[in-house]
């Protein structure tokens, strides 16, 4: 009985120390998408502000882009407050929304500056966490010399089936202006190493 009596001991034991681990797991995970929430919540307006005020800046102008820039900023809001309330989402409509994004870049800026936005591969079906790859671009267009001769900004997408290479390129300004600290770049960096931990690389650097 001894023996019988040590067994069903240890038993329990076992029992309540995978009870109070899967609790323990059940909190970690509401914690993460909880901050991962945040992070996302910090992002959204960060945009939408800056969307709102080339809109309003086409309205000051009379453009008759500015009906197109509208059409376009409700199909990006649509992105924002549906599916990027997801984990994952399809590339094909991160690919979408960083269209309409540059779409409407284009229409603020002067059109002598060289915007290239080139795919190599096919999402077929590929997800990833929504909103990764628009802080990149949007800073490009905030704080790149789009002024000069031979402004330009280049985005590069690779897509392979285990694999995705995100690549921005553009002049820097040299003059600064003040403008707000980079929000959108440092909760990047929070929401890749709490949703890819190690399985992502991130590089800034001058040429």
């Amino acid at each position: 009985y001894f023996y019988v009596i040590v067994g069903i001991f240890l038993l329990i034991l076992v029992f309540i120390s995978s009870f109070f681990w899967g609790i323990k797991q059940k909190l970690k995970n509401q914690k993460l998408w909880a901050e991962l929430s945040f992070l996302k919540s910090q992002v959204n307006p960060h945009f939408l502000f800056n969307t709102l005020n080339n809109i309003y800046a086409l309205v000051l102008k009379k453009s008759s882009e500015a009906p197109k820039v509208v059409l376009m900023l409700s199909e990006i809001m649509r992105y924002m407050l549906h599916d990027s309330n997801h984990k994952r989402v399809l590339l094909e409509k991160e690919i979408a929304y960083l269209n309409n994004f540059i779409k409407i870049q284009q229409i603020r800026i002067s059109n002598d500056v060289n915007i290239d936005f080139n795919i190599k591969g096919k999402p077929n079906g590929i997800q990833i966490a929504p909103l990764l790859l628009i802080p990149f671009v949007e800073n490009a267009f905030k704080h790149g010399d789009l002024k000069t001769k031979d402004s330009y900004i280049k985005i590069v997408l690779e897509i392979s089936p285990k694999n995705i290479y995100f690549y921005v390129e553009n002049l820097i300004r040299l003059k600064k202006e003040k403008t707000t600290s980079g929000i959108g770049l440092e909760n990047l960096n929070k929401r890749m190493k709490l949703i890819y931990s190690d399985q992502y690389e991130l590089e800034k650097r001058k040429k």
